[in-house]
């Protein structure tokens, strides 16, 4: 592809030929990325959300709006569901729930920490007595909602 002597170094007609091969094809790789990036400068399309009823309806959908406004060509669909979604066969794009069984094949980020709090009337406290420690609530009858 060189012919070198000791006082320079030419490109032979074989390097040519290779050197205006590889300048195409790197100005087709640029007119590509160009034209991958002008696609995805604006978010379009069709995106189905699935979250935990609860969460979904109080912190997610409000989300969701302000998304569908910024973004008039992404078509959303969302709905809730109180179970886990199998997400390949269903065709769901995004899975928001609260808690950590999270499938290994899945890939998950942490997106809000969701605080709880323990609830009891005073008429129950008098009745069972107050909890002293996290134990003390599986002897307790406690309605429970997992999310």
């Amino acid at each position: 592809l060189l012919h070198r002597t000791t006082r320079r170094v030419t490109i032979t007609e074989e390097g040519e030929r290779i050197y205006e091969w590889a300048q195409r094809i790197l100005q087709d790789v640029g007119q590509m990325m160009d034209e991958l990036s002008d696609v995805r400068q604006v978010p379009q399309g069709m995106l189905r959300i699935i979250s935990s009823f609860g969460f979904g309806r109080q912190v997610v959908a409000p989300a969701l709006s302000a998304l569908a406004k910024a973004y008039p060509q992404l078509e959303l669909r969302f709905d809730v569901e109180d179970r886990l979604v199998d997400l390949v066969n269903e065709g769901v794009d995004l899975d928001i729930r609260i808690g950590d069984d999270i499938a290994p094949n899945l890939i998950a980020r942490k997106l809000a920490t969701n605080y709880r709090i323990l609830c009891a009337s005073p008429e129950f406290i008098a009745q069972h007595g107050a909890p002293k420690h996290l134990t003390d609530l599986s002897a307790l009858p406690c309605l429970v909602i997992k999310e």
